[in-house]
C-alpha cells in the first residue's frame, strides 16, 4: 500500500530498522545485519535481544498458515509455560496477529522488544512503547493486532521511509495488489512477496513470533551457562536451573547455547525452501555499540567509526525518502533547453547519446 492510511512496505536494513526503533521512542537499542547464520556469529552479538528473518513468501507458506502444527517446533501453551517454571512476566508471551498487508516488519520488532520489556528496561523501551504494552496487557492476539494497526505513531513511524507519491491511482493499486495475489499462487513470478519474523529469547528457550501464525512457536530449550550473549546477567540467573529437558539437535553433552540452537532453527527453516532460493536477510537486535564501547573504555578510533555508520545510515534514509522527481525534471529540462520539437531533439540528444555510447563500449571490449 503506498496510500495515506495504509502501510507501506519496508526495506530489511540495519540502518532503516534502527532509526525506525528510535522512532518508536526506543533508547540504546541498534539492529546489526548479520551475513552468516553460523552459531560463531550469534556469539559475537553481545546482548543478543532477538533476531529479525526475512524470508520470501511462497505458496506453501500460505498453506501452511492453515495447518493445526507448524512444521518446524511447536505452539506454546499456558500448560508449558507452567511446567517450565515461568514467572509471571514471563508468561506474557507478546504476541500480535499481523491484521494489515505490510505490517510485518513493524510487528517483528515489536515482537523483540515487547518480550524484554524487563532486560531493555521501561526507561530504554520509552513512554509510548511500554504504555502500548500496558494498554494491551489483557488483549488476544487478533485485538493486539488490530491496536499496532490502528496505532497513528506507529504507523506513522513505520512509513516515513517510504517515498512520497504525487499521483495516487486507487485503480492502479488495486491492479498490482490482485496481481501480486494472483503471482502468489506461482513461486516462480511471485518475486515481490516477502515476510519477517523474530526469533525471541525467554526464560532460557527460543521462541518464534510470526503474526501469520495462531501463536507463538516453540524451537526448544538452551544451556544458559554456554550462552555469552543473553541480555544481560539478570535473565540468566533466572533461567540458570530451569532447563533440564534436551532439544533434538542438542549432542551428548546436554543442551545446545543460544547461538548453536539459532543456527539449527534458521538452518532448518531455510531448508524448507527450495535449494536455488537465496533471498533470506537476518538482523540482530541488540545494545547500541557506541554506549558499548564507551563503558568499555574503547579507543576514539573504534567511537568515531561508529559515529561515521550512523551519519551514513542517516544519509541513506533520507536518499530513501527522496523519490527524485524534481532532480529527473530539472536534468531533463536544462538538457532539452532550446530545443523546440522531436526532430532536433533526436539528432542533438539520442543520436548523439548513442554514438557515444557505442564508442565507449568498441573501446572498452577488448579487455573482456
Amino acid at each position: 500500500m503506498s496510500n495515506s492510511t495504509g502501510w507501506n512496505t519496508i526495506e530489511s536494513d540495519a540502518g532503516v530498522f534502527t532509526e525506525l526503533i528510535e522512532k518508536f521512542g526506543v533508547s540504546d537499542i541498534e539492529c546489526q545485519e548479520l551475513l552468516s547464520i553460523d552459531a560463531n556469529s550469534f556469539d559475537d552479538i553481545q546482548p543478543l535481544f532477538g533476531l529479525i528473518f526475512l524470508f520470501k513468501y511462497r505458496k506453501n507458506d500460505e498453506e501452511n498458515m492453515k495447518n493445526e502444527k507448524p512444521k518446524l517446533g511447536r505452539y506454546v501453551t499456558e500448560a508449558d509455560l507452567e511446567s517450565w517454571g515461568f514467572t509471571k512476566d514471563e508468561r506474557r508471551l507478546f504476541f500480535s496477529s499481523q491484521t494489515i498487508q505490510n505490517a510485518c516488519a513493524t510487528q517483528a520488532i515489536l515482537s523483540v522488544l515487547l518480550n524484554n520489556v524487563n532486560t531493555i528496561g521501561e526507561k530504554n523501551l520509552g513512554e509510548e512503547l511500554f504504555s502500548f504494552y500496558q494498554f494491551t496487557e489483557q488483549f488476544p492476539p487478533d485485538l493486539i493486532g488490530e491496536a499496532v494497526s490502528n496505532s497513528f505513531n506507529i504507523r506513522m513511524a513505520h512509513n516515513s521511509f517510504s517515498r512520497p507519491v504525487p499521483f495516487l491511482d486507487e485503480e492502479e493499486e488495486e491492479r498490482r495488489r490482485k496481481e501480486a495475489e494472483k503471482k502468489l499462487g506461482d513461486d516462480d513470478e511471485n518475486d515481490g512477496l516477502f515476510h519477517f519474523v523474530a526469533y525471541v529469547p525467554i526464560g532460557g528457550r527460543l521462541f518464534e513470533f510470526d503474526g501469520l501464525k495462531q501463536g507463538a512457536i516453540y524451537h526448544g530449550a538452551f544451556d544458559v551457562s554456554k550462552s555469552r550473549n543473553l541480555p544481560y546477567e539478570k535473565q540468566k540467573e533466572t533461567t540458570s536451573n530451569r532447563n533440564t529437558e534436551p532439544n533434538i539437535e542438542s549432542d551428548n553433552n546436554g543442551l545446545l547455547s543460544l547461538s548453536q540452537l539459532i543456527e539449527s532453527t534458521l538452518q532448518a527453516r531455510i531448508s524448507l525452501s527450495p535449494s536455488s532460493e537465496l533471498r533470506f536477510n537476518v538482523l540482530a537486535l541488540t545494545r547500541d555499540k557506541r554506549n558499548i564501547l564507551k563503558e568499555t573504555g574503547a579507543s576514539e578510533y573504534e567511537i568515531n567509526q561508529e559515529k561515521a555508520k550512523r551519519e551514513l545510515w542517516t544519509k541513506e534514509n533520507s536518499l530513501r525518502r527522496e523519490n527524485f522527481l524534481g532532480l529527473i525534471f530539472k536534468l531533463v529540462k536544462d538538457v532539452s533547453a532550446g530545443i523546440d520539437n522531436q526532430n532536433e531533439w533526436q539528432q542533438s540528444v539520442l543520436e548523439k547519446g548513442r554514438a557515444k555510447s557505442l564508442e565507449r563500449y568498441n573501446k572498452n571490449r577488448r579487455y573482456f
